[in-house]
């Protein structure tokens, strides 16, 4: 087996995770209006068909998915962060029908 030079090596790229939605309207409330993400662009193959679509918030990037069979719903994605504190206080101040008010309870703690 030959050596394969370092410039050939395998590099990683930005992970996109594909999220399951069921409602368009609830999605874009909760990732837009709640979370703050904006859409890159949204794709359907006709008017009527479900809709595929990317979001961003900085350098996090989220494919949101009606299509039954591209992932699995109750998915679970990690994403680093930094200025969570302060992300908490922007989030506190909204409240959505989809998930009502942001929580002061850490993971974990008791309800």
């Amino acid at each position: 087996m030959s050596e394969i030079p370092p410039s050939d090596a395998l590099r990683v790229g930005q992970t996109i995770p594909l999220l399951r939605i069921f409602d368009v309207a609830k999605a874009r409330e909760f990732y837009l209006d709640f979370l703050g993400f904006r859409v890159d662009w949204e794709h359907r193959f006709d008017p009527t068909a479900p809709v595929y679509m990317q979001v961003s918030r900085d350098a996090c990037v989220l494919h949101l998915t009606e299509h039954h069979g591209d992932c699995t719903p109750g998915s679970t994605v990690f994403v680093r962060v930094t200025g969570l504190e302060r992300f908490h206080v922007e989030i506190s101040a909204r409240e959505i029908a989809t998930c009502g008010r942001a929580s002061r309870r850490r993971r974990g703690a008791p309800a």
